[in-house]
């Protein structure tokens, strides 16, 4: 949760974190979920990033690479979500962080 706020001081440096909107509250669980997917994909796929496979070099573009379409998916399907459902619930967030995560696979797969 401390890198996804500071995440978002970073992109919202006017925000309050003990008044924050309703934009950026949204904001902090799309940079929280994010982080988590990636968190996930990290230790799913460490051991592909450090094979002799891939250069560092081309490791670490992979690694920010899927990073920024992560926080793009879920974006999309936060902003989904939200259109339908102002209190999301454990399980549909939980639901979304899988989606993120099963469609990185599909996207990136062959590429690590």
């Amino acid at each position: 949760m401390a890198i996804a706020l500071s995440e978002l001081m970073v992109l919202s440096p006017d925000c309050d974190p003990l008044h924050m909107s309703a934009d950026d509250t949204w904001t902090l669980m799309q940079l929280y979920l994010s982080q988590e997917v990636c968190n996930r994909l990290r230790f799913d796929m460490g051991q592909s990033f450090e094979s002799a496979k891939l250069t560092p070099a081309l490791a670490v573009q992979r690694e920010l690479e899927m990073r920024q379409f992560v926080r793009n998916e879920v974006g999309v399907q936060l902003s989904e979500l939200r259109t339908t459902t102002p209190n999301p619930s454990q399980q549909q967030l939980e639901g979304l962080l899988q989606d993120a995560l099963r469609l990185t696979f599909q996207v990136y797969e062959g590429l690590v």
